[in-house]
């Protein structure tokens, strides 16, 4: 018995251990960059052994791609969730596909630790090139991402599809800004806002994304004119 009780200590102490890495790792990722943060700093600022995050994870990248897949995964899902529901309430509404879209990534206070550090981290990402990251980031979100591609051209026939992705990425930078919260908002606003209430928020940003969507769609002449190359000179 003494064993069993034993092992089981050791076994909450290392999923302890494990959760304290990923926390401290998630901050720090957050507030400086992938780049700027060594898994030194990680051990210095949980107080752990160096030992201990090469057991759990391994190296930098793979505990960095397991915090995305951790904070990614809850999101793509209730998407996915959030799209069958519209499905089987009959005819798709615009509006209702977009906040569908949103509402999971919104959907905890900003102000509240962990969702903070994911939003500030997601829009550090917003430019990120790295295959890794970028793979898993497509392997997540690509299935529940090309349903509502899918419900938008459904809403919006007329809507050539290079105009549907080229606005669906104006509302993924939209959202992303949104999400992160740096406080412009608040200050533009002189406190007259409260960007912390997913369903105020989602009531001013569903509407103006919906009216991007909808906003005529650029006349094809002008679609394919690019600039004339110019002439080099003798």
């Amino acid at each position: 018995m003494s064993d069993i009780t034993h092992l089981d200590r050791r076994r909450a102490a290392g999923a302890q251990t494990r959760q304290r890495i990923v926390e401290v790792a998630e901050s720090l990722f957050a507030s400086q960059g992938y780049d700027a943060v060594g898994l030194r700093d990680i051990v210095r600022v949980a107080e752990i052994n160096s030992a201990a995050v090469h057991y759990h994870f391994g190296t930098k990248e793979a505990l960095f791609l397991h915090i995305l897949r951790l904070r990614a995964e809850p999101i793509a899902s209730a998407r996915a969730q959030a799209f069958q529901a519209l499905r089987a309430r009959g005819p798709l509404v615009l509006s209702e596909v977009i906040e569908a879209f949103l509402r999971p990534a919104l959907d905890q206070p900003l102000h509240e630790p962990r969702r903070a550090n994911y939003a500030e981290l997601r829009a550090r990402l917003s430019g990120e090139q790295e295959p890794a990251v970028r793979a898993l980031l497509a392997e997540i979100f690509d299935p529940s991402t090309r349903m509502f591609l899918a419900a938008i051209r459904d809403c919006l026939p007329e809507l050539p599809e290079s105009e549907i992705y080229y606005r669906f990425h104006f509302l993924l930078g939209t959202m992303v800004y949104a999400m992160a919260n740096p406080g412009r908002i608040q200050d533009l606003s002189l406190g007259d806002t409260n960007p912390f209430d997913l369903d105020e928020v989602l009531a001013h940003l569903v509407p103006f994304i919906e009216a991007g969507f909808r906003a005529a769609p650029l006349p094809a002449a002008r679609a394919r004119k690019r600039p004339a190359a110019r002439k080099k000179q003798p």
